[in-house]
């Protein structure tokens, strides 16, 4: 087979389709095999320089509040504005700025949804996440009548959601209603029991055993550890702020206590004396500073050599003053203000010192200098042969 080869596009042409965008992002999303072919020929600087660039401005307050008032449920505002809505639960305005937000799926709303065959039959029930529910029946959740009856029939069926958002108690009674309703007209329903059940999870997570459960608890971590059931139930559910606003949180004390410590502490070594652990938080945290900010030690060149005149030795300013002494030693001026003070010593008296030793370890334990400068040498085994 012949193949034809893809024409390259020309300067020309790069130039043209860059034009079109003032937005880096969407030209990398849109035309990425041009924005390959810039890239590759050197070009980038040249035909994307008027492009925007860079991360998207940090949400103000007022305009999360602008963005959240525009809906009416929790998980619309989530599912379309995902950005602005972790920004709000980041700030901790979840309360303050969805308020007025509908929670949908919670305990007390459902939506009454049909399952109907080309078979005549049908099948009602209640969901308070229709999607989550269609799901289940299709994957055969809870011995599911849907997907057995799909297996035996092989019979298509569609999807329908009869109501909105209601009232668990009048979804409850709809649901025998809309199931008398389909049997009059004809349909074989495959409900096999009455309407009106609101599913096992929900008749044992009740308002009341929620309210039971948590009363039993004063801080927060305790209660997502001694009740995870209870904890997860109400997690994915959305009804933390409901539930458990009245707890206390751990986490707030134990900063309280850790900032009493911080507190009581003039220096950062004073902290590091009292309490080690809340020292290497604050390292590990990069707020050192932010509590003990650096004080200016830095002397003046009179000052210092003052300090360092005052000494009569460099072993004397090591101990007076190790800053000073490592500052000399830096600019390699030790020896202009502490000059050795023994003479090297003579060949001659190196042999009347090596002739006097009987052994090397003799020499090595009682003159060190002359034993090392007889290594150096190569010359240990002249004097004191294996």
């Amino acid at each position: 087979m012949q193949r034809e080869r893809a024409t390259r596009s020309s300067d020309e042409e790069l130039t043209a389709i860059a034009n079109k965008y003032d937005d880096l992002v969407e030209f990398k999303k849109k035309e990425y095999h041009a924005y390959n072919i810039i890239c590759n020929r050197g070009l980038y600087d040249k035909l994307c320089a008027h492009m925007k660039r860079g991360k998207k401005a940090r949400y103000s307050d007022e305009e999360l509040s602008e963005r959240a008032s525009k809906y009416n449920s929790m998980m619309d505002f989530y599912t379309k504005e995902k950005g602005a809505f972790l920004a709000i639960c980041r700030r901790g305005l979840i309360g303050k700025l969805c308020g007025h937000l509908e929670r949908k799926g919670s305990l007390y709303r459902r939506k009454i949804y049909v399952f109907t065959f080309s078979d005549g039959y049908a099948y009602v029930g209640l969901a308070k996440d229709p999607k989550s529910r269609y799901r289940d029946h299709m994957a055969g959740k809870d011995n599911s009548p849907i997907l057995q009856h799909i297996q035996e029939t092989g019979a298509s069926h569609e999807f329908t959601l009869l109501t909105d958002w209601l009232d668990k108690d009048v979804a409850a009674k709809m649901e025998d209603d809309y199931i008398n309703q389909y049997a009059a007209e004809g349909w074989k329903m495959l409900n096999k029991a009455r309407g009106g059940s609101l599913g096992s999870l929900t008749r044992y997570y009740t308002d009341k055993r929620i309210r039971q459960e948590i009363s039993e608890y004063e801080y927060f971590e305790d209660f997502k550890k001694g009740s995870p059931g209870f904890y997860r139930y109400v997690r994915n559910h959305r009804l933390i702020d409901e539930y458990c606003s009245h707890m206390k949180s751990r986490q707030a004390e134990i900063d309280k206590k850790r900032m009493a410590i911080i507190a009581s502490c003039k220096t950062s070594g004073e902290l590091w004396k009292k309490n080690r652990t809340i020292y290497k938080w604050l390292h590990k945290h990069h707020r050192l500073y932010e509590f003990y900010p650096k004080i200016d030690n830095t002397l003046t060149d009179e000052e210092r050599m003052a300090i360092i005149t005052s000494c009569r030795t460099s072993g004397e300013l090591m101990k007076k003053s190790p800053r000073e002494y490592k500052w000399l030693q830096r600019h390699h001026r030790l020896r202009e203000f502490f000059p050795l003070e023994h003479k090297p010593m003579t060949d001659e008296e190196r042999m009347a010192i090596i002739t006097r030793c009987k052994s090397r370890k003799d020499l090595y334990n009682n003159h060190n200098k002359v034993y090392q400068w007889l290594w150096s040498h190569h010359r240990l085994d002249e004097f004191f042969p294996k």
